[in-house]
């Protein structure tokens, strides 16, 4: 969980790696909302990568059809 993540982060710092995937994140399930805590976050929406920068369940996430917004992520 959160402590994996942390370490994890501390890895890429050392590493000089840009980003690190946190695996699946399913809104609305309990056991994964500690990955809401990091952002930037980006989600796999139509084939590409999408950054948010507001909380999962604030967003609106089409399972299929026209792309989101950018969430308020700016540019």
């Amino acid at each position: 969980g959160l402590f994996n993540v942390l370490t994890m982060i501390d890895f890429c710092l050392q590493k000089s790696i840009d980003y690190l995937y946190l695996g699946y994140y399913i809104p609305g399930v309990s056991v994964m909302s500690y990955k809401s805590r990091f952002k930037p976050f980006y989600l796999r929406i139509d084939e590409s990568w999408k950054r948010y920068m507001a909380e999962p369940h604030e967003l609106s996430i089409p399972d299929s059809g026209p792309e989101p917004d950018d969430g308020g992520a700016g540019s």
